[in-house]
């Protein structure tokens, strides 16, 4: 089984409280928010600056009208009333009270509160014409206001904002001449009060304005946050009932949410059409997964009795153990493998074992692992008639294997036997790795003759290899599972760490078991993290 890695998490994020506190809400609330305070903001700017923009044309607009209508006074009057009203008695009273009439019909007319002319005697300012009754023909005006010395002095028209005794206003002054060069002041006054009343009832205008188009502009934004937010809610309930009662559940989506045509852009409708078809496609899937769930348990099931089955074919303990030291392991790469190993007694002196790996992996290479062991045990029974000649034996099992073997597979295969009083020992390779020979903790590659598979029939001889086997010495076999384990870091496991495992084994105790159980655990420490490339089988045969 593949070790997989955990996946790796980022650490978490710290946000600040206004995104924590913004991430609890729903879009069902933020939408709406977003509109009426984009909206409220916006509206309070629009009307400041309409407010302050529109003022700003009225107070431009009564400066023009105060400074057109006292050019009028001083047209309507005319200059021969000004060359006169130098003295206190040059003009009566009647007919100053006829100007100040004219004035009054001005002064109402354009809404100003007061309109008068003045001349400068002596350093004395004197009203020559004034739209009130209250104030006599050539009454002094004694109050300090600046821009009056200016104006009569420089001739600049200027505007001034200011009280006196006659009020709080907002003033212009300028100075004419007339044709005989005598030189007069014409002012107009409004009152401060009339000027912030106008000032108010403009801004209670825009602030009315404002708060109907907020409302209105409001309503329709929250409308329109509805039409998007509420099919999204829908969505997201339809998605959490899901998730709650299983992509099983009867539960659908509300039909209302679907778009009402094939062409439909609307992509919230679009994509409640594809969560819908995404969820009809996860219930398919989820009785597809639930049906090859349960094949596969069967599979696996049966995958696991072969591999009980495959191990109860495998060797057991040796009968009089203390004629020859052997021993063997076997760990298939997956439940059932094509590696094979089997030892027994020919007769009271001589041990035949063998040592397989069958092409490929699997059930296939299992079930033709099983038909090798079966004709290698058959091969050696005294009625087969091969009087325990190891080639003929090799030959033989090489054609039933060919026989009828439409797959095309084999086996590498190394057949022995072992002659436990003298020594002796015949090998007979069928194309298998070679095997390892230990003297006295010193290891070392032998090398044998041959090298055709078995199960081909290709029609090669099988030639024997024989050598003398002393006591303590020791034959590691062993299939290409080993040598061919990748660690982590996708390196091999080599020939070469074989040997240095071997010469660095602990001694003592049962040395056969003590080879392959040193083998077997250096192999799977290699390994570890990954699974196994191939079968891995190891069997070590010496004498005591």
């Amino acid at each position: 089984m593949t070790r997989e890695s955990s996946p790796s998490h980022p650490a978490p994020r710290k946000y600040s409280i206004f995104v924590r506190i913004w991430e609890h809400f729903s879009i069902y609330w933020k939408l709406p928010t977003i509109f009426l305070v984009t909206l409220f903001l916006s509206t309070c700017y629009y009307m400041s600056f309409a407010y302050h923009t529109s003022w700003d044309l009225l107070s431009d607009q009564i400066d023009k009208r105060m400074e057109s209508s006292v050019e009028f006074v001083a047209m309507l009057i005319g200059d021969d009333y000004f060359n006169r009203a130098v003295t206190p008695d040059a003009i009566s009273e009647n007919e100053y009270f006829k100007n100040a009439k004219k004035l009054i019909h001005i002064a109402d007319d354009i809404g100003f509160m007061n309109l008068y002319t003045l001349v400068k005697i002596d350093g004395k300012y004197h009203f020559t014409n004034n739209n009130g009754f209250t104030i006599p023909y050539f009454n002094e005006y004694s109050e300090h206001w600046p821009n009056l010395a200016l104006t009569s002095q420089d001739g600049k028209t200027r505007f001034d904002e200011g009280s006196d005794s006659y009020g709080s206003s907002r003033s212009v002054i300028i100075r004419k001449t007339t044709t005989a060069g005598t030189d007069y002041l014409v002012g107009a006054d409004v009152r401060l009060d009339s000027i912030a009343s106008l000032n108010r009832h403009m801004f209670y205008q825009a602030l009315v304005v404002g708060a109907i188009s907020f409302f209105m502009v409001g309503f329709f934004s929250y409308v329109v946050s509805q039409l998007i937010t509420r099919p999204l809610k829908g969505l997201n309930d339809y998605v959490l009932q899901i998730r709650r009662d299983g992509f099983a559940t009867e539960h659908r989506i509300d039909p209302r949410l679907l778009p009402s045509s094939p062409d439909a852009g609307d992509e919230t409708r679009v994509l409640a059409k594809n969560v819908d078809e995404m969820h009809t496609a996860l219930v398919d899937s989820a009785h597809q997964l639930e049906e090859t769930a349960a094949a596969r348990e069967r599979v696996e099931s049966e995958l696991r009795i072969a591999g009980k089955l495959q191990q109860s074919l495998l060797p057991g303990p040796l009968d009089h153990p203390e004629r020859c030291d052997v021993a063997g392991r076997m760990q298939p790469a997956k439940h059932a493998g094509g590696d094979l190993y089997d030892y027994f007694w020919l007769d009271d002196r001589r041990l035949c074992f063998m040592i397989g790996d069958v092409s490929g992996k699997g059930m296939p290479a299992a079930m033709f692992m099983s038909t090798c062991l079966t004709l290698f045990r058959a091969v050696t029974k005294p009625d087969a008639g091969k009087e325990n000649d190891i080639t003929a034996m090799m030959h033989w099992v090489d054609r039933r294997l060919a026989d009828h073997n439409e797959a095309f597979m084999f086996v590498t295969a190394i057949m022995g036997i072992l002659d436990c009083e003298s020594g002796e020992i015949v090998l007979c390779n069928g194309g298998h790795n070679p095997p390892v020979l230990l003297v006295q903790n010193k290891s070392r590659y032998l090398q044998l003759d041959g090298g055709v598979p078995v199960g081909v029939d290709a029609g090669k001889p099988f030639l024997p290899t024989r050598f003398q086997l002393h006591q303590g010495e020791t034959i590691l076999f062993y299939t290409d599972g080993v040598t061919e384990a990748m660690g982590v870091d996708g390196s091999f496991y080599g020939e070469q760490r074989l040997l240095e495992i071997l010469d660095a084994k602990p001694s003592g105790g049962n040395v056969s078991t003590t080879i392959v159980e040193t083998v077997f655990n250096d192999v799977l420490r290699f390994s570890s993290g990954r699974d196994l490339a191939d079968d891995v089988t190891v069997l070590a045969v010496g004498i005591r």
